[in-house]
C-alpha cells in the first residue's frame, strides 16, 4: 500500500523491516527516523475498534511504544486510528468519501499534520477541513498561555513558528477550491 501510494503521490516512501524488542523498540524507531531525516514517523494506535464502535485497548505494549516515540522522536508523530476503512477488499476510488479534519493550533507538528492533511485531500473522495484556533485577545476571566516548545531541533523562535503559521495559512488559503474538497474555518 505504501508503495503504491509513493507511486502515485509526490511522498517519497522507503519501506524498512527491523525486528526489535518491545522494551527499546522506541529507540530504533527514533534512531532511524533521525538517520533518514524523515519529516514524519506514523505509528499505529495501541486501541482497535469493536463491533459496537468503541475503542479497546488490545496491546498495552504499543500503548507504551507510542508515549516513549511521541517522547523522543526527531520529527512529528501521527498515531493512525483504524476505523476498519480499509482491509484486505479494494475499495474504488469513486466510491471514496471521507472528511479529514485538521486541528490547527501553530506549530511545526500542527504545520506537518496540515500538509499530511493537504496531501491526502489530493484524492478526489476526501474533503479536507482545516479548523484554526486562535485565542480571542480580549476574552475576559480567562488565560491565554503560550508555550514556545521550538521546532524538533529547538532552533525556533515563537515569532518564527508563528510566521511559519501564517506562511502555510495563508498559501492554504490562496488553493480553496470551489468544489468544496477544502474548507478553512477559524
Amino acid at each position: 500500500a505504501f508503495e503504491a501510494y509513493g507511486q502515485l503521490s509526490r511522498v517519497q516512501i522507503k519501506p524498512m523491516t527491523a525486528i526489535s524488542h518491545f522494551s527499546d523498540m522506541h529507540e530504533d524507531i527514533c534512531a532511524s527516523a533521525e538517520s533518514k531525516r524523515v519529516a514524519l514517523i506514523i505509528l499505529p494506535f495501541h486501541k482497535h475498534l469493536k463491533l459496537d464502535g468503541s475503542l479497546e485497548t488490545t496491546r498495552h505494549e504499543f500503548r507504551l511504544i507510542n508515549q516513549k516515540c511521541l517522547q523522543n522522536a526527531p520529527c512529528s508523530v501521527a498515531l493512525l486510528v483504524d476505523r476498519g476503512l480499509g482491509g484486505s477488499s479494494h475499495v474504488a476510488a469513486s466510491n471514496v468519501s471521507s472528511v479529514i479534519h485538521v486541528f490547527f493550533f501553530g506549530g511545526p507538528d500542527d504545520r506537518e499534520a496540515l500538509a499530511f492533511g493537504q496531501r491526502m485531500s489530493e484524492h478526489p473522495g476526501i474533503t479536507l477541513v482545516v479548523v484554526r484556533f486562535i485565542a480571542d485577545p480580549n476574552m475576559e476571566g480567562g488565560e491565554i498561555v503560550a508555550l514556545d516548545i521550538g521546532d524538533t531541533n529547538g532552533n525556533s523562535t515563537n515569532k518564527e513558528s508563528k510566521e511559519a503559521d501564517e506562511e502555510v495559512l495563508n498559501a492554504l488559503k490562496q488553493k480553496l477550491s470551489n468544489d468544496g474538497s477544502v474548507k478553512y474555518e477559524e
